[in-house]
């Protein structure tokens, strides 16, 4: 639709109000009632494009499959396109992750959640399906439906099945008949700007309405969640997404990833000047500028150390600016590392810094905290609720204020400590494995109970 004088934009009656007005509770109900509404609108709009671009894809598909898929298996580029950056993997260092049942497999038959998720690659999103394969397995099956299941893989010992981006809703459907699943379980987090995941998670929405079992849909990171009435439940990471993003409307409910502190516990250790991050270094999350409060650190203080763990398309900006500022001796680039190796690395550790421009959780910041590591970050998303602890906080992209707050904690070996003990003491009342699992096992069995009433 073209925009002209005789169509004008209508304005919200909030664009008049000036953002230091204070709002009415039922003002502020009224915005976000407005804002979802929005919302749905912007998703309806989206639908329909896709729906519109159904004809077109058809003839696409047709083509693929008839002509440009079977030759480019023939000659083996199909799969050295689909895996093309796994590579990233292969370091000598990393090595996959085994699945290890925390609670060994009930006998006989259970019920089956189908887990949907654009990647099983090394992050965030992984470590919470898997954790909750290890921990659950003895109430329910477990099956991974992925985009894409890199080589090497991520996990090994679970049951994942590859289905590509190019998959059809009869694709997705017939999936999820040859497991018969009791709960469709979809991980979501891709953004209709991603539009080739949003499509996919789309169909897969699509796929699991058409199945007619009950579906939780995960919100993992800052984005709308998509909408649909099979959903039964909306489960965000943070009280930041879900405040932010979630439909008013809607069940929605915050349960924190857990982490594993009998792996991240604490560990004797002396201070060795030495400040580091764990993140993956793919720009979904981290800037070119991330690295630039750790070079203001080392630029500060001679004897400071630093270890940046992760790979990623940034790997190479990040080495390149060290390079230039004259500190590549003092700078550690690890790549990927096996999952069990992280706890000797955050051992090094004074200071984990968690320089995020987008975060909806982190689940590496509790690892340090349960460690008894200090942590300084940016103001970013979920990380000041996950820290609660303004004086360690800097704005988001200021590596000054940030890197003036890590100087201190290094200079003030008490208030380090004071800090420690508390990280501690919030991550193993919040973010434990054991209270997430809980609060899944109970959210799992509710939407069951809803579903057969």
């Amino acid at each position: 639709m073209l925009l002209s004088d005789q169509n004008p934009i209508k304005l919200w009656p909030s664009a008049a109000i000036h953002p230091e007005d204070q709002l009415s509770a039922g003002s502020n109900a009224d915005l976000r009632s407005r804002l979802d509404d929005y919302r749905l609108e912007l998703q309806r709009l989206q639908d329909e494009m896709e729906e519109r671009q159904s004809v077109f894809r058809l003839t696409k598909t047709l083509a693929r499959r008839l002509l440009k898929e079977p030759l480019f298996k023939l000659t083996g580029q199909y799969r050295r396109a689909t895996h093309r950056e796994d590579h990233l993997l292969q370091t000598k260092a990393f090595k996959p992750y085994s699945l290890n049942y925390r609670k060994p497999p009930a006998r006989g038959t259970r019920p089956v959640v189908v887990h949907v998720v654009g990647n099983f690659c090394v992050g965030g999103v992984m470590r919470l399906v898997v954790d909750i394969i290890e921990w659950m397995s003895d109430e329910y099956e477990h099956v991974v439906i992925t985009m894409h299941n890199p080589e090497p893989p991520a996990v090994l010992g679970a049951n994942v099945v590859e289905m590509g981006e190019k998959t059809s809703i009869r694709e997705f459907a017939r999936q999820m008949t040859i497991f018969n699943p009791a709960i469709i379980h979809v991980h979501h987090y891709a953004p209709h700007c991603l539009h080739q995941p949003w499509l996919w998670y789309r169909t897969a929405f699509l796929a699991a309405a058409s199945f007619g079992v009950p579906v939780i849909e995960g919100v993992n990171v800052p984005m709308t969640p998509y909408y649909h009435p099979s959903v039964h439940n909306y489960v965000f990471v943070s009280r930041y997404v879900q405040d932010t993003f979630g439909f008013t409307h809607c069940p929605n409910r915050v349960i924190y990833p857990g982490s594993d502190f009998l792996l991240f516990a604490p560990r004797p250790r002396q201070f060795s000047d030495t400040i580091g991050m764990v993140f993956r270094l793919d720009g979904s999350t981290l800037r070119k500028d991330s690295i630039e409060v750790f070079i203001r650190v080392l630029q500060a203080r001679s004897s400071t150390k630093a270890i940046i763990v992760g790979d990623g398309r940034l790997l190479s900006c990040f080495k390149e600016r060290v390079q230039k500022a004259g500190l590549t001796e003092r700078f550690t680039f690890s790549g990927y590392v096996a999952y069990e190796t992280l706890p000797e690395i955050f051992s090094r550790l004074d200071v984990f810094v968690v320089p995020l421009f987008c975060a909806s959780f982190g689940q590496v910041t509790p690892f340090a905290m349960n460690m008894g590591i200090p942590v300084a970050a940016y103001a970013t998303g979920g990380v000041p609720e996950i820290l609660d602890e303004p004086s360690v906080i800097a704005p988001t992209g200021d590596a000054d204020a940030l890197a003036k707050i890590i100087l201190g904690l290094l200079a003030d070996q008490n208030r380090s400590a004071a800090i420690a003990r508390q990280n501690q003491a919030r991550a193993r009342q919040l973010f434990s494995v054991e209270a997430m699992v809980k609060e899944y096992a109970s959210l799992y069995a509710s939407v069951r109970q809803r579903a057969t009433a």
